[in-house]
């Protein structure tokens, strides 16, 4: 891999993650940021106490998984 893939790898993790879990900057890519990032608050709080099988209707890419001790 070239370097300039590397960047483009890069670029496009942080521009995905930036949609589900908007850090600092994410306000100047994601016209929803605090939206999400709302969403991603309140999820923090509720998520965590969930364990064993969990149904996300509409996942997609799963964004939220890493909030969960959910088994699968």
């Amino acid at each position: 891999m070239t370097k300039d893939h590397h960047h483009l790898g890069t670029l496009r993790r942080w521009w995905r993650r930036q949609h589900f879990d908007p850090g600092w900057a994410g306000w100047l890519v994601n016209p929803f940021y605090f939206a999400r990032r709302g969403l991603r608050d309140g999820l923090g709080e509720f998520l965590p106490g969930l364990t064993g099988d969990v149904l996300d209707v509409g996942c997609g890419r799963k964004p939220y998984q890493d909030l969960t001790r959910a088994t699968r």
